[in-house]
């Protein structure tokens, strides 16, 4: 069998209800670790290393050890394996297994599954990789989610009850966590504005764009790439809008926005919760305004009540 051909791997057995279950049981038990495989695997940059090679291209563990950022030993490529077998497992990547021709020797290669194309960076350099960065970091998780049981017994936020503060204090206090969560938000957000600036037309008309809780400036940047006519403001937290770089077209402002918000005729609102927050807020200075927020389906009806013209995406 030549060196690119697929061995044909037995049927799998049929399994009773019971076992079945018994199974699904021992996936949950371990279900935290697919997400970590998936943080590590993008710090050792194996999603780009894929990416690299190619369509339809297959790597070995020992390909993709030699091409490696870090120095690493040499049980890497079989440690490796491990965590690429789980991950082709949950589609993240997919698997062949090979025979040599020549030594009879059986492999297993690994490429790119379609939503490898958000873990590896694209031509802006943006990835999903920086939000499981943010998800998954200690700060997230521990001890936050052991605060969890706590929190549905008493109340409260975990993130809150394990920190002693809220998410946005947190970050103002922490400024490695700050840049990792800023990142995380930037690189979420300019994914997810791609598809949107395609087919969305309502910021042809808009003049001073406000993006309330626009981080270092990311996302509104897009839109003034494909909308050069807009003026665009950046509206943050003192501490985030103190870690942006200068971007052509737009004003960074800091605030709060439940106190007050820069003047526009147009405002930018993406997390939902937020925006009932902000709308419904008694001292909001919104009228007249545009708000473009999440989709209808998390938007409550108080919404419309503070905004003139309400465009949801």
């Amino acid at each position: 069998m030549g060196p690119n051909q697929n061995v044909v791997l037995p049927c799998p057995p049929v399994w009773s209800s019971d076992e079945e279950a018994f199974l699904h049981a021992e996936q949950l038990a371990s279900l935290a670790l697919l997400p970590m495989s998936i943080k590590v695997a993008a710090e050792l940059d194996v999603f780009e290393i894929i990416a690299k090679a190619g369509p339809g291209a297959y790597l070995s563990p020992g390909d993709i050890s030699e091409r490696l950022p870090i120095r690493h030993g040499p049980e890497t490529p079989a440690t490796l394996d491990r965590l690429l077998r789980m991950l082709a497992g949950h589609n993240v990547l997919t698997c062949r297994v090979e025979t040599g021709e020549l030594d009879g020797k059986v492999e297993r290669k690994y490429g790119a599954a379609p939503v490898v194309k958000f873990l590896a960076k694209n031509q802006n350099g943006d990835s999903m990789a920086p939000f499981f960065s943010m998800a998954l970091s200690k700060a997230f998780m521990d001890p936050p989610l052991y605060c969890l049981k706590d929190a549905i017994l008493h109340g409260g936020i975990p993130f809150d009850r394990a920190h002693g503060m809220s998410l946005f204090e947190f970050t103002g206090k922490n400024p490695n966590f700050n840049k990792t969560f800023n990142e995380a938000m930037r690189s979420h957000s300019t994914l997810s504005l791609e598809g949107v600036l395609d087919a969305y037309k309502g910021f042809d008309d808009v003049k001073v764009l406000v993006d309330v809780g626009g981080g270092t400036g990311g996302p509104l940047d897009m839109i003034l790439k494909k909308h050069p006519h807009i003026k665009g403001i950046c509206f943050d937290l003192p501490h985030v809008v103190s870690t942006a770089s200068k971007i052509s077209g737009i004003e960074h402002m800091s605030g709060d926005m439940f106190e007050r918000v820069p003047s526009g005729d147009t405002i930018l609102l993406k997390e939902p919760k937020f925006s009932l927050q902000f709308c419904s807020h008694g001292e909001s200075n919104l009228h007249p305004t545009v708000m473009v927020g999440g989709g209808i389906e998390h938007m409550g009806a108080n919404m419309f009540e503070c905004v003139r013209n309400s465009i949801l995406l």
